[in-house]
């Protein structure tokens, strides 16, 4: 005889014709012999015949049952079809199965039709009415004068329209330039140092980010200043002189000093994200390297540089972006100038509409600026998926 099973129910073998026999839980109703009914059953007690082993009838087993069901909550016994042999405890169910779904999908937007209010009424519904002003000659007053797709054919003609989008987008390769390159190469060196060294200085990097772009603005304008600013003073005590400038007041630095200041405020950033990218490889490979005789810029090469092409690849996008939406930084400083050496797409829309006074053509410009960012918004979504 083997060691009785455990559990608040008993399974005992009878003969080949009567099949198993389910014994009775031993709790204290089942305990007590009734003449009559347990209470909350049907069926009368047998519990003199299940101890002496008595093959009881089919209607008495499934009594049993039910009240071997009622006794155990949601476990159950089962008996495969078409067999003979003892009846099997299922798994309990688990509770994502018990409990009731919800009574509808449309449940889930409830609880988004705040975010979606908002986004309508703040987003959706200006960008709609920018769209619209567009087709008119529009002053201030009312909106009487539909002129179609004059406005657009403006843009043709519109010279600072051009120099301003050439701008930005000497912007935007400035920008690829100096603040990703020298990231990525000065991640791939910190991410060697200790950890505590490495969250230190990637805290210190990042300071810049974190610094409004007005107050960058008026910082960099005292160090810019050619009468007490700091870079002429550093060139004057280094024997340059020389290459003193009016920075922000000449043409030919104008732009470059700007995105000078606007790199400085973009490269901590792209620091902790080439981080946080690098210590994501699995050293592993880097170990194989050394093993192999690799030295630090093989390593850099062909593991460093190809797994961060996705990181790259959204800094792009993102610097890109940022490009065309800047603002806050040549407005302090320059405000496009001089003549029209900083000006770019969104001082124009902004000295068009609140300077001109022409909304009409302003409504054109900022189409012109939505449609920019919302393509290369798609193209880094389409890109990042397919990667």
């Amino acid at each position: 005889m083997g060691r009785r099973p455990r559990g608040p129910f008993v399974l005992r073998a009878g003969t080949r014709d009567a099949g198993h026999q389910l014994l009775r839980p031993p709790h204290d109703a089942a305990r007590k012999c009734h003449s009559g009914p347990l209470p909350g059953t049907a069926a009368p007690c047998r519990r003199r015949h299940h101890a002496r082993g008595v093959p009881a009838s089919d209607a008495d087993r499934l009594g049993d049952r039910d009240r071997q069901r009622r006794a155990l909550g949601p476990l159950n016994l089962h008996r495969r079809a078409g067999t003979t042999g003892p009846p099997t405890l299922a798994r309990p169910r688990s509770f994502a199965r018990t409990r009731k779904p919800m009574h509808s999908p449309r449940t889930a937007y409830w609880f988004l039709a705040p975010a979606l209010i908002l986004y309508l009424a703040f987003v959706a519904v200006p960008i709609a009415q920018v769209v619209g002003y567009s087709f008119f000659s529009w002053d201030g007053g009312r909106l009487d004068q539909f002129v179609g797709l004059a406005n657009f054919a403006r843009l043709g003609s519109d010279t600072v329209f051009w120099a301003a989008l050439w701008h930005n987008a000497i912007w935007v390769v400035l920008t690829l330039a100096f603040p990703l390159l020298a990231g990525l190469l000065l991640s791939a060196i910190l991410a060697e140092r200790r950890p505590n060294t490495v969250r230190a200085l990637a805290a210190i990097y990042f300071i810049p980010r974190t610094i409004p772009l007005v107050v960058a603005g008026i910082i960099w304008g005292w160090i810019y200043n050619p009468i007490f600013g700091l870079l002429n003073y550093g060139l004057e005590a280094m024997g340059l002189g020389q290459f003193g400038h009016a920075w922000l007041a000449e043409e030919s630095t104008a732009l470059l000093s700007l995105n000078v200041v606007g790199a400085w405020t973009f490269f901590g950033f792209c620091v902790v994200i080439y981080l946080a990218a690098i210590q994501s490889i699995d050293p592993s490979l880097y170990e194989a390297a050394d093993i192999d005789g690799a030295g630090w810029g093989a390593k850099f090469r062909d593991i460093t540089v190809p797994l961060l092409r996705n990181s790259t690849l959204f800094l792009g996008l993102y610097a890109a972006i940022e490009a065309m939406r800047f603002f806050d930084l040549i407005w302090v400083t320059t405000q496009g100038g001089p003549g029209y050496a900083t000006e770019v797409l969104t001082t124009h829309v902004y000295k068009t509409f609140f300077l001109v006074g022409d909304f009409g053509y302003a409504a054109v410009l900022s189409v012109v600026l939505l449609i920019i960012v919302l393509s290369l918004a798609s193209l880094s979504f389409w890109l990042l998926r397919s990667k």
